[in-house]
């Protein structure tokens, strides 16, 4: 999870391209979902290409900003085999985290746009 430190930093991503693992794009940052009892970043939605037709729920856990973008510890290929998420991302919230690894705890609560 990024730190507390890196939240404000977060906020100024909209926009910013989102890097795999293996340092290729994924897409571009265009919704951060905030833990509504914590009010930290926990997720975020990618458009994976220019039209923002294809896009992608993807978690802040393990990620990382630095100077090109946000870098997220998963290949493209694994972020692209992810379930669909349409609608309320509430209810698509456990399969993700089952996906990629994460327990209630640490990409939870209830996310919201802040």
């Amino acid at each position: 999870m990024l730190s507390t430190s890196n939240d404000h930093r977060l906020r100024d991503l909209l926009g910013i391209t989102v890097f795999d693992s293996e340092h290729e794009p994924i897409g571009t940052v265009i919704e951060i979902f905030y833990d509504e009892a914590t009010t930290r970043p926990v997720w975020v939605r990618v458009a994976a290409d220019q039209s923002g037709n294809s896009r992608m729920l993807l978690p802040l856990e393990g990620a990382s900003i630095g100077d090109r973008g946000l870098t997220l510890p998963y290949t493209t290929k694994y972020v692209r085999r992810a379930p669909a998420v349409a609608g309320d991302i509430g209810r698509w919230l456990q399969e993700l985290r089952a996906y990629y690894g994460l327990t209630a705890g640490n990409s939870s609560g209830n996310p919201s746009l802040m």
